[in-house]
């Protein structure tokens, strides 16, 4: 496959020519402050658009490491790490359990029944 794809040239170059001649041509024609504004906005769209794609693609890339067991900056979390996680969950749930229990009622109790 060549370095240069030629047939890529042959539709962009013309685009590319009449976009600098049409540059040059507004760039004398219009004042300075209204090229100033709409080189600015411009800028402003591109920048926007770029820093909207890049946080789209770092909250998918750290959503696919996080699936791998990786921390968002590329290491492996320690099975340490990873046991202590899991013991918390299990305790939470314990915890929740065993409350459960205490609020159960007692044999004879109602649910009106204050004592």
């Amino acid at each position: 496959r060549p370095l240069v794809d030629w047939d890529l040239i042959l539709v962009m170059e013309p685009l590319t020519i009449g976009g600098a001649l049409l540059g040059a041509f507004l760039n004398k024609l219009l004042p300075e402050l209204f090229l100033t504004v709409m080189l600015v906005l411009l800028l402003s769209f591109t920048a926007y658009e770029s820093l909207k794609k890049a946080v789209k693609m770092y909250k998918a890339e750290s959503r696919k490491l996080r699936e791998q067991g990786l921390k968002p900056d590329g290491s492996k979390e320690s099975e340490l790490t990873q046991i202590n996680q899991q013991e918390k969950i299990v305790d939470k749930n314990q915890a929740g359990d065993e409350l459960l229990k205490d609020m159960d009622l007692q044999e004879g109790e109602s649910p009106g029944d204050m004592e």
